[in-house]
């Protein structure tokens, strides 16, 4: 409604439902999920294709109908297709189109419960690891026992046939895993305890024919116990345990928690020699509220600390230097870590690099520490990426990654240490790879091992994060390490082994191992050998290490496999042959390797960047045009007159010298009738004289098609020299453009060169041209820096004043500050008795037409002399850029008198110079990909620095709403941000993140993903004392109505806090379940929507207790709005007001474009007012009522139509434009 036009009258009815729970209406999920039955339809008799091993890569099989397999992954989006992984009952994995794809219900089996004994039936049965298609652990054999604890699981091909069903077995004498059920039995077994007595843990059977200690009542007191698997929360009399933890004892190294104070072992403080050295670890992050005081932190107690140096690919910590010397020097033993991303899920917050990569830009970052003194360096393995592994089944790529990393790192003669999670080791990792490294273990608690015990040990623990030292401002994560100072001492890196030196004595010969092949030159083999001597300063063996690449192919850091030496004894030559070289220019570097796995740096052979040396090989040896005395090269673009099909090739050089010594064709064009294939008649070959050093053989007239010989090129006194050699000033050098007879600089000349840039000074021209003259009075000077009198021209009183016009090219930085320009011309005149004060004026333009800015200079004489015009200061009444310096930019020269008779005028040299002062760009340090879930806060802080020191300025675009940046002025800047829970989308948000000197600025653009949480809260459970604790590692999953499919799935951490999020779970009716072992499940249907979010909260009990529904963990207050008619009203506001707070206002929402609207708030119990508002209707309210933690659905009804200029519309048209 528009202002000044009359308001109708509009209705609102307003229905509320208190609902106990959540609403149970919705619709089914779409696609499959993990671990779905699939088969093939619909395909005919083309069959369905299988790609591999990506998504989008080629065939790799085929199926047809009827066919089945089991859902791995997905779904990726590929040529129109949604593609999942599929492994197929013949065993076959890749990626086919759902399109040809339906789900098959599978019944699953009843053979075992969780908690059932199991025996095995036959030998040689094979037991996987982490789920059960990944790889065999080993085997157990007829009779063996153990416990169900998970499953079943279908998914593992028999052949033809189908599937295995694998259950999980917890084995009483060998490695737990997965084992088919076809080759299990129920154990005959029965429970210990007698009537009326209860287990602490009522899912186990006892093992037959032993006690242990899980009872509470069935333990005897003259039995020893073997076991404390369930007195985590010492609620149970554990038969033997509850007594003190000490030496004397003797219960300090069996791996439990004999005392029940939360501490095992060495970590108890009973136990004698129980050592710990405290230490921290930092990122950026501690530098926000200001520096680090490193000498503080050490008068506090700490001793080691370790310090973020990368991530991924792409981020270094700015403050890394400068903690690792800081810390160094106020006595801290200080390492390096990085920040792992191998996971392949664009939902994380850092994905999709490879080991190599990563590694090697750690070793760039982080290289100069990593030598003796200094802590090993860490790898860091997140539980968000271990998660990422666990849920696609590729646990197995998580351990390869690992492992590729760790070796490269290993090459620099250390070996780095593993940070991770102890569920990461549980849940995909596995006790024996995590021991193969030393392990830093991050759990926040009171132990390292959240389980009843760990079969692995730790060297250092991340126990909190949110630590206070003093010296560092805000919170640090806090470490233990596992030892006394004198093993701490033993993780510093070793010195013992120095890596080899650098090889010495390279060259690079012909095949006969004796003609060298000088930098740049020719050989007409396919076969280089390449020599050299290496030594090692411990006496290791060693061996020389090559990588050849051609001229345009970027250096790897890998020697290429042809070009590596065998390992020989310390100052031994070493020879390699190169075979099958094809014609082209080859570059090399070179490096050695000891036999202990240190290498050298790596050193590029001759001049870097250069052509090492050229592979031509002869392309005839025999025929009527092949005269083998006169060498063997032909113009690869010329046919052979009595053979019209052989190409024969000629190497025409690109420098002086190229071919040094090799005889060049020369042939010339008779202008004779075609002959062959159409080119002109040719006289006989004759041969040319090789080129020199000075010289260089060029292609020929490409009309008359003949080639010359050599011709004579200027440049070879100075190429190749750089700033402040051959007679050049410190700011200058001599030209390096391509050597060739149109491109040797004739007098070279000595120019300002950006590689001898000090900020400031003038540049010469780096070319001339005549500009149009409409008078053709004057004649260019071919050369304007020759100092040749020999042009001149005459002056008539018929013509106005001649002009000369150059057009100069300046290679000036971008960014350049102009502050001048000087312009000097050399000239005289004959006479000036007619002319008494004849001029030259200068005059200069940035468009070649319109705008001229003009001086004159001082009086011209008789003497040949030079007049100037301008300098450091701009004298010219116009300000200049930067972009002024184009192909537009000239300098016009003009005579200033006319007379008669004729005076002529000489001009021998026009020279100009730019003054400037150059302001370099600013640098923008920050995170480029940022993950979170809704409702949890974001804080990342981004730097800069300014090699000018300029003062810098941060600005933000693209901000989400609800997000703030703030600029610190102190270099830094800090992104606040809490997504609400109707934020989260797939596509990420991209915020563009500048920083400006004023003048310059550098960007970077930020992508946040937001999670979309769809359920959240805390998990809390009880003992049987009734005794309540927040639930550590619960599951909580959403299945689908028929509980076949788990959609989502996480754990609760340390506080029983969870999230569960994704965006492949459609608006509907869903179970959420939640579970752990020894408490009662619970389960229970909700309405779920994707834009929204569920606070939920729930506590377990244990086995044998009361089941207690769950509680929301805030107020739920949700609705539509809607016409009449049914249709949706968008945009309308929803506020909700506190009635005895004198109505403020709690919280406010707009309806979405369907109408919707959705508030999740910490509502105390009492009064409420909804107030509905919406331009062009009456704005309408009411009370209502609420207790804490409760759900309310209200629909919005507006009923009747409104009026509009005696116009009747709906109330869905009168929203539009709104």
């Amino acid at each position: 409604m528009r202002k000044g036009k009359a308001r109708s009258r509009s209705w609102l009815f307003l229905c509320f439902v208190i609902i106990a729970g959540v609403m149970s209406t919705g619709v089914s999920a779409a696609g499959f999920g993990i671990g779905d039955t699939v088969e093939v339809y619909n395909t005919g008799t083309q069959g369905l294709v299988v790609r591999g091993p990506n998504a989008c890569d080629g065939q790799i099989g085929g199926k047809f109908d009827g066919d089945r397999g089991v859902v791995l992954a997905g779904p990726v989006y590929c040529n129109s297709y949604n593609r999942w992984k599929i492994r197929w009952s013949d065993s076959l994995e890749g990626w086919s189109a759902e399109d040809w794809l339906r789900k098959v219900s599978i019944t699953p089996s009843t053979k075992f419960s969780i908690g059932n004994r199991v025996k095995v039936n036959a030998n040689g049965v094979n037991v996987r690891g982490d789920t059960p298609e990944l790889a065999v652990l080993g085997s157990v054999n007829y009779g063996d026992q153990g416990t169900v604890i998970a499953g079943p699981f279908y998914g593992v091909p028999k052949g033809s046939s189908g599937f295995y069903y694998f259950w999980k077995i917890d084995y009483d004498t060998k490695t737990d895993g997965w084992t088919a059920e076809n080759y299990l039995d129920k154990d005959s077994c029965t429970n210990e305890c007698s009537s009326g007595q209860t287990r602490c843990n009522e899912n186990y059977q006892q093992t037959c024919g032993n006690y242990d200690a899980d009872s509470c009542t069935e333990w005897p007191s003259s039995t020893s116990g073997t076991g404390n698997d369930n007195c985590n929360d010492c609620s149970c009399s554990c038969g033997g345990y509850n007594t003190a933890e000490t030496t004397a004892n003797g219960n300090c190294n069996d791996g439990k928690d004999n005392d029940c104070d939360g501490y095992t072992d060495g970590a108890d403080s009973g136990c004698a020699g129980a050592q710990y050295i405290d230490g921290i670890d930092v990122s950026g992050w501690q530098h926000q509220a200001g520096d680090i005081n490193w000498s503080q932190v050490y008068n506090e107690g700490y001793r080691f600390a370790f310090v973020k140096a990368t991530q991924r690919d792409s981020y270094t910590n700015p403050y890394f230097k400068s903690d690792m010397d800081s810390g160094r020097n106020a006595r801290l033993l200080v390492g390096a870590y990085h920040f792992g991303c191998p996971s392949y899920n664009p939902n994380q917050y850092c994905y999709g690099t490879s080991a190599e990569v990563e590694a090697q830009y750690f070793l760039d970052v982080a290289g100069n520490y990593l030598i003796q003194g200094y802590l090993r360096p860490v790898l860091d393995i997140d539980q968000p990426i271990c998660d990422d592994f666990y849920n696609t089944g590729n646990c197995l790529g998580l351990r390869n990654w690992i492992d590729k990393w760790m070796d490269i790192i290993k090459t620099k003669n250390v070996t780095p240490i593993l940070y991770t999670g102890p569920y990461c080791i549980r849940d995909c990792l596995g006790s024996s790879f995590a021991k193969k490294y030393d392990l830093w273990i991050a759990r926040y608690g009171s132990s390292p091992c959240p389980f009843s015990s760990c079969d692995w040990d730790w060297a250092f623990w991340q126990y909190s994060e949110t630590g206070t030292v003093p010296g560092i401002n805000g919170y640090v994560d806090l470490d233990k390490f596992n030892g006394d100072m004198a093993r701490l001492n033993t993780f510093l890196i070793s010195g013992s082994n120095q890596p080899p030196n650098i090889p010495t004595s390279l060259s690079q010969r012909r095949s006969d191992n004796i003609t060298v092949i000088p930098e740049g030159g020719t050989t007409p083999e396919s076969t280089v050998v390449f020599k050299g001597t290496v030594n090692d300063p411990d006496g290791d063996n060693v061996r020389l290490e090559i990588e050849l690449r051609q001229i345009g192919e970027a250096f790897t850091g890998t020697p290429t496999t042809e070009t590596i030496s065998g390992f020989v004894s310390s100052g031994s030559g070493v020879t390699i042959t190169r075979y099958g070289l094809i014609d082209a220019n080859y570059k090399w570097q070179y490096r050695a390797k000891d036999s202990k796995g240190a290498t050298s740096s790596w050193t590029e052979f001759g001049t870097p960047g250069n052509t090492d040396f050229m592979v031509l090989v002869p392309k005839c040896t025999s025929g009527p045009c092949c005269d083998i005395s006169m060498g063997t090269f032909r113009p690869s673009s010329y046919k052979c007159q009595e053979d019209a099909t052989t190409d024969y090739g000629c190497p025409w050089g690109s420098g002086c010298g190229t071919n040094v010594g090799v005889h060049h064709q020369d042939r010339y064009c008779s202008g004779s009738s075609a002959q062959c294939d159409g080119a002109l008649q040719w006289d006989s070959w004759i041969v040319a004289d090789y080129c020199s050093s000075t010289e260089i053989c060029i292609a020929g007239n490409p009309t008359c098609n003949y080639e010359p010989s050599c011709v004579s090129c200027a440049c070879s006194s100075w190429q190749n020299q750089g700033c402040g050699q051959g007679g050049c000033s410190s700011t200058q050098m001599h030209q390096t453009r391509t050597c060739t007879p149109s491109g040797c600089d004739i007098v070279s000349q000595c120019v300002y060169d950006a590689s001898c840039d000090p900020g400031y000074g003038w540049k010469s021209p780096r070319a001339n041209e005549k500009m149009p003259d409409p008078y053709s009075a004057w004649t260019n000077p071919s050369n304007a820096y020759s100092s040749d009198n020999q042009y001149a021209t005459t002056n008539g009183e018929e013509y106005p004043a001649s002009q000369i016009y150059y057009d100069f090219g300046f290679d000036i930085p971008p960014g350049a500050i102009i502050n001048g320009i000087e312009v000097a011309a050399e000239g005289k005149v004959d006479r000036v008795d007619i002319c008494t004060t004849p001029r030259f004026m200068i005059a200069l333009t940035k468009d070649r037409q319109t705008f001229w800015w003009t001086r004159q200079t001082n009086a011209i004489t008789t003497s040949d002399s030079i007049v100037t015009i301008g300098g450091s200061a701009d004298l010219w009444a116009e300000s200049w850029a930067y972009a002024d310096f184009g192909p537009n930019f000239g300098v016009r020269i003009s005579v200033g008198c006319r007379s008669t008779p004729t005076t002529t005028y000489y001009l021998d040299h026009i020279k100009a110079k730019v003054y400037f002062s150059i302001n370099h760009p600013p640098i923008l340090y920050v995170e480029p990909n940022q993950l979170i879930y809704e409702g949890q806060r974001l804080q990342f802080m981004v730097s800069a620095s300014d090699p000018d020191n300029d003062s810098l300025a941060f600005s933000a675009l693209g901000l989400p709403t609800g997000a703030v940046f703030t600029d610190n002025h102190n270099g830094t800047a800090l992104f606040n941000w809490t997504p609400s829970y109707m934020q989260g989308r797939q596509i990420p948000y991209v915020v563009s993140i500048s920083v400006s000197d004023g003048a310059l600025n550098d960007s970077r653009n930020v992508s946040i993903t937001v999670a979309n949480v769809l359920v959240w809260g805390t998990i809390y459970e009880k003992n049987l004392l009734n005794q309540s604790r927040a639930s550590e590692n619960a599951t909580v999953s959403i299945l689908s109505l028929d509980r076949n499919n788990t959609l989502i799935s996480t754990r609760t951490d340390a506080l029983g806090k969870f999230r569960l999020a994704g965006y492949n779970i459609t608006d509907g009716t869903y179970v959420i379940r939640v579970s752990k072992n020894g408490l009662k499940s619970y389960e229970g249907i909700s309405t779920l929507r994707s834009v929204y979010s569920l606070p939920f909260a729930v506590v377990l009990q244990p086995s044998g207790g009361a089941f207690q529904s769950h509680t929301l963990q805030g107020s739920v207050l949700q609705g539509t709005v809607s016409s009449e008619e049914g249709s949706a009203i968008k945009n309308a506001l929803i506020t909700i007001k506190n009635v005895r707070k004198k109505k403020s206002t709690i919280a406010a929402r707009t309806t979405d474009a369907l109408g919707r609207f959705y508030f999740v708030e910490e509502f105390p119990a009492g009064n409420y007012t909804l107030v509905f508002s919406k331009r062009g209707f009456k704005k309408l309210s009411q009370e209502f009522s609420v207790s804490a933690n409760a759900r309310i659905d209200a629909t919005i009804v507006l009923k009747g139509k409104i009026k509009r200029n005696n116009k009747e519309t709906s109330a869905e048209e009168e929203s539009e434009g709104d």
